[in-house]
């Protein structure tokens, strides 16, 4: 599978759940990465949070209360591992781009190079990486002064929509009717 985009400003969420229940087989496990702590990095905790209050019927890991980062990361995925070693994973992170017109991009990908360097020494086998693009890169640090929370807003909607509207599609073609709960680590 390549790398595939969405723009949050064309109403992407049908599009988003559909390719997403053509790749996924079964309802995976959600990992949502970063920090409520900090405005560029709150997307993945933001989802988590949307999904666990929209009964999304597997486990999610890190919402607003419990957030997985950079800290705890390395112990959350091996809790995963062990827990599910057999359970579809789909990771969930926000991103920074360097290019002004794919902020606001959503982007499905089998692969993952994260931008902090406390995470790249954690090796993190995924099946798919969901991100959004919500702030701007330079070459020392994401630019905190240009994120706006609008974008993250329409992010974390848009995607979890999509998330849970591809969950249904794919329990209504498979008939799975598992429900699960979200957990903290």
């Amino acid at each position: 599978m390549q790398n595939l985009s969405w723009s949050i400003w064309g109403s992407p969420v049908d599009k988003i759940a559909k390719e997403l229940a053509s790749i996924i087989d079964d309802i995976p496990i959600v990992l949502c990465l970063g920090s409520d702590r900090v405005l560029q990095d709150c997307l993945g905790p933001m989802i988590g949070s949307t999904l666990v209050e929209q009964g999304y019927p597997s486990y999610v890991y890190g919402t607003l209360d419990a957030p997985i980062c950079c800290q705890n990361l390395e112990y959350a995925y091996q809790f995963i591992k062990a827990t599910h070693p057999y359970k579809k994973l789909l990771v969930v992170d926000a991103s920074s781009t360097k290019d002004q017109e794919r902020l606001g991009k959503i982007v499905l990908a089998q692969d993952y190079k994260p931008l902090n360097p406390k995470l790249q020494d954690i090796e993190l086998s995924a099946n798919w990486f969901l991100f959004g693009v919500c702030s701007m890169y330079n070459n020392t640090f994401p630019q905190m002064a240009g994120t706006r929370l609008a974008i993250i807003q329409k992010l974390a909607e848009t995607m979890s929509t999509a998330l849970i509207s591809a969950v249904a599609q794919i329990k209504t073609s498979k008939g799975n009717s598992h429900n699960y709960q979200y957990a903290y680590v």
